[in-house]
């Protein structure tokens, strides 16, 4: 259709200029320089006139649609490259992910320089940690950083590789930068405050920390991050050089997580030290009533004996078994403190209110023990044997050597750590573990 319209136009174009020409045969002077000059017919000047114009407007519209082929030819190669190129990301993050490694760097290594490509260099450096080469990765990195400028992806990346090269303020460095490109991150966020933590910087993971639990929504990620957020104050109170300001501190701390027990141990501790141990035994006491945990009892009992104050000892376990009554590491204290006071009346009473989670081999080594002190030694040594067990110790229960997990029976794999060839059969040498008690509690 344009090539008719096109012919129509130049034969009507001809024929108006042959009338032109026809009706103006007057010869005209055209000057084509100041001292030259042509005379022509006036037909033949205005259809001159109207060619030369006809050839600069082709000569425009040629030039304007050679630009358009031009840059839509530009524009189709370079929608073919990034096509050839995104097939190769997806194939080199496919291979990424089934864990051919070396495929994938390959795959890379053909679309193209990966510096100039935050996902293909991301893609190499993940392939790199995968593979146990942080030092690759951290090559690759640290060569598409510079072009890329401060991608938040690569920058994690970055971390990863430095943290397994040992490298911790490398880490915290690009941690940092990461979160400065993007501070909504919550993922950054949690990196830079588990990166703090293993470096121990715990005044510049507080902050963090308390950011992480106001936005915390579930009850469980709210416990969780509450416990970390008294981990690092603890932390930070024992850092403390003066000892009264720490244990202000720290017994702050106790007061409002009393189930925290490290900030009471430590508080009572400090006070101890800075010559105020009636603070100290304060502070212990008050946590052992909400959590009474070994390590409480033992500094307690630890602190009577050397003021010569059994009877408050004594006094100390009434009360605590009666908030507690079920709970076996009071009674089980109560009755060691009682032998090693001799109060063999108190001790037989103690062993008849003995609650059925404490029954075991512990409860029958004390058993012993009372028997033994007081001179009866046939009943002492049953009570030693059926602490023992039939296997006279040599049965006890097996014990995983990576993680230290106890199960009553050996398994060829670790139920607790998931790994083989670490579980064994430990002689009962202290009966300690077999003691059965409630959750979070130490035995």
């Amino acid at each position: 259709m344009r090539i008719w319209g096109g012919a129509t136009l130049a034969v009507a174009v001809a024929l108006v200029t042959g009338w032109l020409w026809l009706l103006n045969q007057t010869p005209v002077a055209v000057h084509l320089a100041p001292e030259r000059s042509w005379t022509v017919p006036l037909g033949a000047a205005l259809g001159g006139s109207f060619a030369i114009g006809a050839a600069g407007i082709a000569v425009l519209w040629l030039g304007g649609a050679s630009a358009r082929r031009w840059r839509s030819w530009r524009q189709r190669r370079a929608s073919r490259h990034e096509a050839r190129r995104a097939a190769s990301t997806a194939r080199a993050r496919a291979l990424v992910w089934s864990g051919a490694y070396a495929r994938a760097r390959a795959e890379l290594s053909r679309g193209g320089a990966a510096a100039e490509d935050a996902t293909r260099a991301a893609l190499l450096a993940e392939a790199h940690l995968r593979e146990g080469d942080p030092v690759a990765a951290r090559r690759v990195l640290d060569e598409a950083l510079p072009r890329l400028g401060p991608d938040p992806g690569l920058l994690d990346l970055l971390a990863s590789a430095a943290e397994a090269l040992g490298d911790r303020q490398g880490a915290i460095a690009a941690l940092e930068q990461a979160r400065r490109t993007d501070p909504t991150s919550p993922r950054l966020l949690r990196r830079l405050r588990d990166a703090y933590l293993a470096a121990e910087r715990w005044a510049d993971a507080l902050p963090l920390e308390s950011e992480i639990l106001l936005a915390a929504r579930s009850p469980d990620a709210l416990a969780e991050e509450t416990g970390i957020l008294h981990g690092i104050r603890h932390e930070l109170g024992c850092a403390e050089l003066d000892d009264a300001r720490a244990a202000r501190r720290l017994g702050m701390l106790a007061r409002e997580a009393p189930t925290f027990v490290p900030a009471a141990v430590a508080a009572g501790d400090r006070w101890q030290r800075a010559g105020h141990p009636w603070r100290a035994r304060r502070i212990w006491e008050r946590t052992a009533l909400v959590r009474p945990a070994a390590v409480l009892l033992q500094r307690l009992e630890d602190h009577d004996a050397a003021l010569g104050r059994r009877d408050r000892t004594a006094r100390r376990y009434r009360r605590l078994r009666r908030h507690h009554p079920d709970d076996p590491i009071v009674a089980l204290h109560e009755l060691r403190s009682l032998v090693l006071s001799e109060q063999w009346e108190a001790a037989r009473s103690a062993l008849e209110r003995l609650p059925t989670a404490a029954q075991g081999p512990l409860a029958d080594v004390l058993r012993a023990e009372w028997h033994r002190r007081r001179g009866e030694l046939a009943d002492a040594t049953e009570a030693y044997a059926r602490a023992l067990g039939p296997g006279l110790g040599l049965d006890g229960p097996a014990r995983c050597s990576a993680c230290a997990a106890t199960t009553e029976t050996w398994t060829g794999r670790c139920r607790a750590c998931r790994r083989w060839n670490t579980v064994d059969i430990v002689p009962r040498l202290e009966p300690r573990p077999a003691v059965a008690g409630p959750p979070n509690q130490p035995s």
